[in-house]
């Protein structure tokens, strides 16, 4: 029976001969490692699809960005996101890019709510 396992490669490799040419550490006792080519099947290709997206009845490729730490963190990298997408876009003008859903804009409201309501909040209140 063939298992699948993810691995993680620092660096990446930039071709699927550079990727199995890495040295893997094996699991067990003592300081084993192995080529990854010598134990696995390594090729470029299209992956099996594991999640479907669609927009407006078409496929779509999807991504998510999170960062869930507050306003300034909202603040600081949100804008920096939209310029580099927007880069992105420009260096791609065949592709078509749609934001479906963004948390930014309540985060952004809703925290400097919570702290006035805080604030302004008595002490003595549960």
């Amino acid at each position: 029976m063939a298992a699948k396992q993810s691995i993680r490669v620092l660096g990446g490799a930039h071709t699927a001969l550079a990727l199995g040419d890495t040295q893997i550490a094996l699991p067990g006792p003592g300081s084993r490692f192995a080529r990854l080519s010598d134990i696995a099947t390594v090729h470029d290709g299209v992956g099996e699809i594991r999640s479907m997206a669609r927009l407006n009845g078409r496929d779509a490729t999807t991504f998510g960005v999170a960062k869930a730490k507050g306003a300034s963190r909202c603040q600081r990298c949100w804008p920096r996101f939209e310029r580099e997408l927007e880069k992105v876009s420009k260096e791609n003008p065949q592709v078509t890019m749609t934001k479906v859903f963004t948390t930014v804009d309540y985060t952004k409201q809703a925290i400097p709510l919570g702290a006035q309501r805080l604030s302004s909040r008595d002490p003595f209140l549960p």
